[in-house]
């Protein structure tokens, strides 16, 4: 599905739900990338644990998997991170396909004895080697709730993400045809594509096809086919551990050394480098 994100709208209701709540959200598009986060300043216990590199890897890791397992299921998930704090993810849906979601978070677990909040600390500082009395500062100023209170906020949030798109902050606009190509590319990267081929899957003439996608996409059809082959790439290469000549044939492009260097040029990070960086599944199986 084709759509438009109005980032400057997202940001302000971002704003708003922060305000209201005084919790982490953010907002992620259906091809699961994060495009706006508020507040910008994290709270303290998570800057702390994001100072160290393992620690700012480990957050990174629990924020896509929970956005990757809410996409799985279509239903608000509620989880834990590495670090004991509660987040939740929930997709903005409509006729059963999301649109978006929305990740909010860093609490505090106010189910939790004093007990077992000092043995969480304990082994946080023990993994990260930080200070027990410094994480133990930073997470007393971390926002507590209880896990009926995180629900409620879920179920209050999943009212008002139905504004974004009465708003049209998520603008599907009436792309019917523009939808039909977008889906077939999504489901032939691995083969051959070319605007012939399409003009011939469709029936319609490549006049008429580059006057469509002028006025829907600001990127010409190949380059769109290749950012949908590298998507679908950084996906397969922290979903799973199948070997990079594997990963290249499935998105259409079997050329190793010149996958390679797309992805490097493209992504900014060489394949190996990229599931180094973001490790998603196969760290946390």
């Amino acid at each position: 599905m084709v759509l438009k994100y109005d980032l400057e709208k997202i940001k302000a209701f971002l704003t708003d739900f922060h305000n209201m709540t005084g919790l982490t959200v953010s907002f992620w598009d259906a091809e699961m990338n994060q495009l706006a986060f508020m507040p910008q300043k994290m709270p303290a216990f998570c800057q702390l644990i994001k100072q160290v590199p393992s620690g700012k890897k480990a957050c990174l890791t629990c924020d896509k998997k929970l956005i990757v397992e809410c996409n799985r299921s279509l239903k608000p998930i509620t989880a834990k991170c590495h670090a004991g704090l509660v987040d939740t993810a929930m997709p903005i849906m409509y006729h059963e396909k999301p649109l978006g979601f929305i990740l909010f978070g860093q609490i505090k677990d106010g189910s939790l004895t004093e007990e077992e909040s000092s043995e969480l600390l304990r082994e946080l500082g023990k993994k990260l080697s930080l200070p027990k009395e410094e994480l133990a500062a930073a997470y007393q100023k971390t926002k507590k709730l209880l896990p009926h209170a995180i629900e409620s906020t879920a179920n209050i949030l999943h009212y008002a993400t139905l504004q974004l798109l009465i708003s049209k902050t998520i603008d599907m606009g009436d792309h019917t045809f523009i939808n039909q190509i977008d889906e077939y590319l999504k489901e032939n990267l691995e083969n051959p594509l070319s605007v012939s081929g399409i003009c011939e899957e469709f029936k319609v003439s490549k006049n008429r096809l580059y006057a469509l996608w002028k006025k829907h996409f600001d990127i010409t059809v190949a380059d769109y086919i290749l950012h949908l082959r590298l998507e679908k790439a950084k996906h397969l290469l922290t979903d799973t551990d199948l070997r990079v000549h594997t990963v290249c044939s499935m998105v259409g492009i079997p050329d190793y050394n010149y996958f390679s260097k797309l992805f490097k040029k493209h992504c900014g990070y060489s394949c190996r480098e990229y599931r180094n960086r973001f490790p998603l599944i196969l760290e946390n199986k």
